[in-house]
């Protein structure tokens, strides 16, 4: 409070252009009977004229019949507020009461004294303190202050009082008591140090009640859509300067700061911002709201998110998050081969044409169909993207199979609905299989059975192949396709004599199969023959 913000000192007569006309002090002055001296001007606080727009207050003592009467004058401010909120600054806060004065000659000197009182009221109410019967004010809750003699002159002084507001009085009165002096209060002017409100950048300090001594933590806030970004606390001195510390605001998610970092402006639509600057949103992502704090993914696209260690190995290992682009699962792998032998298949392919707008992350699951049902699949492997080929062994002769080839990327998992649009389909059949030994071979005399060996799959056979040695030299090759042969009506040994050796093997487009038994054959020139059984390889000869 500082009373050159008033027009007048004492209490306005409700006239005048200015609202302060009607609100100001209140003052009470008495003789030493206790009677108000209203018409015994000028004994009783008065307004006097002051310097430019200002005005003073001044009293005088007075002599009545030769003698001078005592004086109990006083002059209250209105109700000062603390103006600050203890649940918030909950410490002790100085204030500091400064009277301006000037000490006059008076018009009685004898008993004029030289001095006066200053004094102050803590209350919660803003109803004025009661004065006593006798015309004093009730003491309890003062404190006095007295203003140090000096020379009767026109000369102004200034003195200061101090008194210690605690958090739970919430205002206070000032009072000036006169007990007879010839003074002019031209100024009073009640203050406290604050640590003064200020913004530096987004960040916002408040207007603070410096502490009694030492220093309080004091919580900073930041401008609209910012946020504290480390200590939200600064140091006030009692001295009413703040702290060296630099908290540091920063722009919500979705804002960045103007041009002079004074505050946070929203980012248009089709951008995003993690509270810096405004950025562009990514490849296939999009927004139309202000203040995006990212870009969703447009339909069809998708980011990694995946964190699990279970993620395949060929995946992205990083954690897209929405400074990302929006990526979408690679299309099929094409011109799927399948060379393929009795045994094995090698499948070839070549990589997707549209890859999803990712590479790094690409590999290919690789599925056989089960020979014995082949709407399953069996044997999946994963291959590398780097990688475009996969060979099954083991296989079956003769037998269809179906290899799928389906390309998979960081996302491919969150859009299950469209691995059918990932994959590629091929089937075909091993080629024929080498044949085992021919079953149950027997000769009686003349004639050589046998059975149609085993064969996996499907595969045809399509004769018995005979070898005929003599000598340990190849002398006849033939073939039949009935599953025995009589020695004397086959054409091919007509004309041959002497003891011959045979073997019978199954034939197919592989070639011929094992043997692993051979025939002796004893033939005469009349064409009469004996064979027999021996020189088994691996198994133990059929018996006669």
């Amino acid at each position: 409070m500082d009373s050159y913000s008033y027009e007048n000192l004492l209490p306005g007569n409700g006239t005048g252009n200015s609202p302060i006309a009607t609100a100001v002090w209140n003052d009470f002055s008495f003789d030493g009977n206790d009677v108000t001296p209203e018409t015994l001007s000028p004994t009783y606080w008065q307004q006097g004229a002051g310097g430019i727009c200002r005005f003073q207050t001044r009293v005088c003592g007075w002599r009545q019949n030769g003698v001078v009467v005592s004086q109990n004058n006083w002059l209250f401010t209105q109700h000062i507020s603390s103006d600050f909120d203890s649940n918030i600054y909950n410490y002790d806060v100085t204030i500091h009461v400064e009277a301006t004065y000037s000490l006059q000659s008076c018009r009685v000197r004898q008993g004029c004294i030289q001095r006066f009182n200053l004094l102050h009221y803590m209350t919660n109410s803003q109803q004025l303190p009661s004065t006593s019967g006798n015309g004093y004010m009730n003491t309890q809750n003062y404190e006095n202050f007295a203003v140090p003699e000096g020379p009767v002159s026109s000369k102004t002084y200034t003195n200061t009082y101090n008194f210690t507001l605690p958090p739970s009085s919430t205002g206070f009165y000032i009072a000036v008591q006169d007990i007879g002096s010839c003074i002019a209060l031209s100024r009073l002017r009640v203050y406290r140090n604050n640590c003064k409100s200020r913004q530096v950048g987004l960040v916002r300090y408040p207007d603070a009640p410096a502490p009694v001594s030492g220093s309080a933590n004091i919580d900073i806030s930041c401008v609209e859509n910012a946020v504290v970004s480390g200590s939200s606390e600064v140091t006030c001195f009692s001295n009413g300067t703040w702290g060296p510390e630099t908290p540091v605001c920063q722009c919500k998610c979705g804002y960045e700061p103007n041009r002079g970092a004074t505050r946070c402006n929203a980012c248009p639509a089709n951008q995003w911002s993690d509270g810096t600057v405004c950025l562009q949103c990514p490849a296939s992502t999009k927004t139309t709201q202000e203040a995006a704090c990212s870009c969703p993914c447009k339909d069809g696209y998708f980011r990694n998110n995946e964190t699990s260690t279970e993620k395949r190995q060929y995946e992205s290992p990083v954690d897209e998050d929405f400074t990302y682009g929006c990526t979408k699962p690679p299309s099929a792998p094409s011109n799927v081969l399948l060379p393929a032998t009795n045994t094995s298949i090698t499948v070839r392919w070549s990589a997707p044409a549209d890859l999803g707008g990712r590479t790094a992350d690409l590999y290919y699951q690789v599925e056989i169909s089960d020979p014995d049902n082949l709407g399953s699949y069996i044997g999946t492997v994963c291959v590398p993207g780097s990688t475009e080929m996969r060979i099954f062994t083991g296989l079956r002769p003769c037998t269809d199979y179906c290899v799928r080839v389906t390309a998979e990327n960081g996302v491919s998992d969150q859009d299950p609905t469209s691995k059918d649009s990932r994959t590629a389909t091929q089937c075909i059949r091993t080629k024929e299989g080498w044949f085992g030994p021919v079953k149950d071979l027997q000769c009686f005399e003349q004639v050589v059975v046998w059975e149609r060996p085993e064969m996996p799959g499907d595969c045809e056979l399509d004769q018995y192949q005979v070898i005929v040695r003599k000598n340990d030299m190849e002398i006849k090759r033939f073939r039949r396709e009935q599953s025995f042969l009589v020695l004397e009506n086959t054409p091919e040994l007509r004309g041959v004599s002497g003891t011959l050796f045979m073997e019978v093997v199954a034939v197919n487009e592989a070639g011929p199969g094992e043997s692993i038994c051979k025939i002796r054959a004893d033939m005469n020139e009349n064409g009469e023959t004996q064979c027999t059984i021996f020189g088994c390889i691996g198994n133990e000869c059929p018996e006669h």
